[in-house]
């Protein structure tokens, strides 16, 4: 869905079309799933969470301005509720080891198993890092948004928000760099 399709979308519900918000559902749950599941380690949490951070976008729609991007609105309505819940539940992380990527090509058994190893590996380093650190490499490097868009939804300057994905990129390599000593 391009910029223009969503700022209509937007409008439509505006006016009372509100079966048109399954259009920026459908348009951006995955993205939200990903960015929260990423920060919780928990598919179950992510789920829950993806579909509170719609309510919520519904409920709110009315403060929108719709001349600007929908996406980073709705990622600062994301981030706000996944740093909640973090705050909320215990500090016991789970690390999903049964990532599976959409798409993928059939890879051998033992391809199969090296890349769930990694993918829980990088999971089990992200959920090691700073709240912010994450959120930052999420943003920057799951989701590709820019470092003003970064600045925006965390609501900090755009140098801060360089710094923190810097920051967040040594530490996880750092962390990963130990692990595969720890193996070794």
């Amino acid at each position: 869905m391009d910029q223009e399709e969503e700022r209509q979308a937007v409008l439509d519900v505006k006016a009372g079309a509100t079966d048109r918000f399954a259009l920026l559902v459908d348009a951006h749950k995955g993205a939200l799933f990903n960015l929260a599941w990423r920060m919780t380690g928990s598919r179950s949490d992510a789920e829950d969470l993806v579909q509170e951070i719609f309510v919520r976008a519904f409920r709110n729609l009315g403060s929108f301005d719709p001349e600007k991007r929908f996406f980073p609105w709705l990622y600062t309505i994301g981030i706000n509720l996944i740093r909640s819940r973090l705050k909320a539940v215990s500090r016991r992380r789970r690390v999903l080891q049964d990532q599976e990527k959409e798409g993928a090509k059939e890879a051998s058994p033992e391809e199969a198993f090296l890349e769930k190893e990694r993918a829980g590996q990088v999971q089990a380093a992200l959920l090691k890092l700073n709240t912010g650190q994450r959120e930052a490499l999420l943003l920057r490097y799951s989701q590709g948004l820019t470092y003003d868009e970064i600045a925006d939804i965390l609501r900090i300057s755009n140098s801060a928000a360089k710094m923190r994905a810097a920051r967040g990129l040594d530490r996880l390599r750092s962390i990963l760099s130990e692990t595969l000593l720890d193996k070794g």
